[in-house]
């Protein structure tokens, strides 16, 4: 064939597309190695071993951070680097969100350089502002926080009473699996008294709940960002705020309104989660 186009090349592992790219004359690699990174599951001993027997000096070509975007990169001599990462042919011009999800995904990712150019929704009524709830409470099952989902059921009342009672276009995003998969059975098993008419509400939930590497690439009209943790996992949000990545997405993925509901005493501090909370302030 003569072009191979990858998308979200940023979470694809580069062995995963070799087959492709050898049988192509050309190859174009679309993503962004500021968001999901591949999913591995083999041990970062076990490409320090390989890399030394091979002789392969630099980390930026064989890790496990390494994606079929970063590799692209990396043979791209138009780019930009930020925060120590080849970025090649960055595409600045930003068209899917409003402030303030624009404005955090700009500082904490991409030094400022992203321009606006999303334009303003006359469709979109909602009156409500992007906000951070501050609820705090003690975890029930891993990083699930019982309180955060009682506080996200008052929320998403409102939003379906503002969509004359239909289920409404929004995303509820966690960090972590756990905390999706008890949203899931909390809203299936609440959800029915709290709609109108005839409403798919498995399908529903299963399109519209999940953890942040579920909805890479999809968009929606507003985004609960519901993060769990409680004192006793702090070691959980350290890790989901490790790298920009994961919070970069979560918060793009919402074009007009980002809901954050998470106890800010553990969150705020923490890297990235200190702009979110800023931005979210008014």
């Amino acid at each position: 064939m003569d072009w191979l186009i990858i998308d979200e090349a940023g979470q694809a592992k580069p062995q995963m597309a070799v087959g492709g790219i050898w049988r192509a004359k050309y190859t174009v690699a679309v993503g962004d190695p500021l968001q999901i990174e591949p999913v591995v599951t083999t041990p970062p001993s076990i490409y320090t071993d390989l890399a030394n027997y091979f002789d392969i000096s630099s980390s930026s070509y064989f890790s496990p951070h390494s994606s079929v975007q970063s590799i692209a990169d990396l043979g791209n001599p138009y780019g930009k680097n930020l925060a120590g990462t080849w970025i090649g042919l960055p595409l600045w011009v930003h068209r899917r969100c409003l402030n303030p999800m624009f404005k955090i995904s700009n500082e904490i990712a991409y030094d400022g350089n992203m321009v606006l150019a999303t334009q303003e929704n006359d469709t979109f009524t909602f009156s409500g502002q992007s906000e951070w709830i501050d609820v705090k409470g003690e975890s029930v099952a891993r990083q699930y926080v019982e309180a955060q989902g009682e506080r996200l059921l008052i929320l998403l009342q409102t939003l379906i009473d503002d969509n004359d009672g239909s289920l409404p276009n929004v995303y509820i995003i966690s960090p972590f699996k756990k905390v999706a998969d008890e949203l899931k059975i909390l809203l299936k098993k609440r959800l029915p008294t709290m709609v109108s008419g005839e409403n798919s509400i498995k399908a529903w939930v299963r399109e519209s709940v999940g953890t942040v590497h579920t909805f890479q690439g999809k968009e929606a009209e507003i985004v609960i960002f519901c993060l769990g943790v409680d004192e006793t996992q702090k070691g959980a949000a350290k890790w989901a705020t490790d790298k920009p990545n994961l919070i970069n997405v979560a918060v793009t993925r919402a074009k007009y309104r980002l809901y954050v509901i998470g106890d800010k005493n553990i969150w705020r501090h923490l890297p990235y989660m200190e702009t979110v909370e800023k931005s979210l302030t008014w």
